[in-house]
């Protein structure tokens, strides 16, 4: 699922790039008892295996090339899945971004672009039902900013994004959309406070396939202006940012939203140890079939031990519901719906040599809802090998 929540883009920071070059070949091995996420009552389509094992060959680039005050990049993944049984399923996965700054004066210009082309989740294609299976899900982000500090830690940013989602399956096709979003910020950065910033969005858009008359599309808008804070005290780093957040959309049947959204994060810092708490309440466009926007609640805790100097442990939980808005123009039965995850995680990081790393751990996911299609409960085990 690519998922664009209505919230505001931070201002870039204008430090120093340096050089980085890395490409890390990874393997990705991973058991998972129900990788077509069916309910535990449904038996598996004819075709499919409801467990299986992945194999995930990829390469993670990470280079980064200063050129005097201006810089360059390119960070990402480039892999492909293999699975055991579920042949079909088998598709190349890319997570790509790429771009630079230039500095002038006090003012730093940013763009980049971001490409991703994989599976599709299957959380959100229900094999064996309408359009399940197979699909390619391709997305394209370009993003172009400006970002200027002046005397005082006075800071100002404006920036434009613009998103495309396809997918390849015909009716999966309904969930296709672009949007254009436009953001500016203002902040003011003092030790005593922080980084203290005021922000305002808009965001625009469009389901490709979707129409209410001819030349007329579905589409939804979205008003968001807040606050936000950044700044450490001792060794916590916190960020918290709340507004006020308008959705309407200009399809008949699908309700408006009026009400405050917020992101909190809070980070631990030990010396052996890293904790980490968020919350928030996001409202986003996506790919879903049939959905207009949806009102997504996350809590999630995560926690990191180094227990010596080869060894690290890690763990984490997290929480999401959704409220979906569905859309009537979509060919599934209408009326909204809300659904509710959890996750939970354990795993070790192990230096098993001088280039090569193990990453082990275990997954719990568990999904309920109104539909309950839509149920699911999953284990996974996985075992990620790097070299560096």
């Amino acid at each position: 699922m690519a998922a664009v929540a209505f919230v505001p883009s931070a201002a870039v920071a204008q430090q120093a790039p340096t050089r980085q070059f890395s490409i890390e070949p990874q393997l990705r091995l991973e058991f998972d008892d129900n990788v077509l996420r069916l309910p535990d009552v449904a038996a598996s389509p004819n075709g499919f295996r409801r467990s299986d094992t992945r194999a995930s060959p990829q390469l993670a680039i990470n280079i980064v090339r200063p050129i005097g005050r201006q810089s360059l990049f390119l960070t990402g993944v480039v892999g492909y899945d293999f699975y055991r049984y579920n042949k079909q399923l088998e598709r190349e996965r890319i997570s790509l971004r790429g771009g630079g700054s230039v500095s002038a004066g006090t003012c730093t210009l940013n763009g980049d672009v971001r490409y991703s082309r994989r599976q599709s989740d299957l959380e959100d294609i229900v094999i064996g039902g309408f359009g399940r299976g197979r699909n390619r899900e391709t997305s394209w982000a370009p993003d172009v900013g400006v970002s200027c500090g002046a005397a005082g830690g006075l800071s100002s940013s404006l920036n434009y994004g613009h998103d495309d989602v396809q997918n390849s399956d015909p009716f999966r096709s309904y969930g296709d959309y672009h949007a254009d979003t436009y953001n500016a910020q203002i902040g003011l950065n003092r030790p005593a406070i922080g980084n203290l910033s005021l922000y305002t969005n808009y965001r625009h858009g469009i389901y490709d396939n979707r129409f209410l008359s001819p030349g007329l599309n579905e589409s939804v808008k979205s008003y968001a202006a807040g606050v936000k804070l950044d700044r450490e005290f001792g060794r916590i780093k916190g960020h918290v940012s709340g507004g006020v957040t308008r959705v309407q959309s200009n399809t008949p049947g699908v309700r408006g939203f009026r009400g405050g959204t917020y992101d909190v994060a809070l980070t631990y810092v030990a010396p052996r140890a890293t904790a980490e708490v968020g919350f928030g309440r996001s409202i986003q466009q996506s790919n879903l079939l049939g959905v207009d926007y949806s009102i997504v609640d996350s809590f999630n805790v995560g926690l990191t031990y180094r227990l010596n100097p080869r060894i690290t442990l890690n763990s984490g939980a997290g929480v999401t519901r959704r409220r979906l808005s569905q859309s009537p123009l979509a060919p599934l039965p209408t009326g909204n719906f809300n659904d509710r995850s959890r996750t939970i995680n354990v795993g070790a990081s192990f230096d098993a040599a001088r280039h090569v790393s193990l990453d082990a751990g275990a997954i719990w996911r568990q999904r309920r809802g109104d539909l309950p299609s839509f149920a699911y409960n999953a284990r996974i085990l996985a075992l990620t090998i790097r070299i560096h």
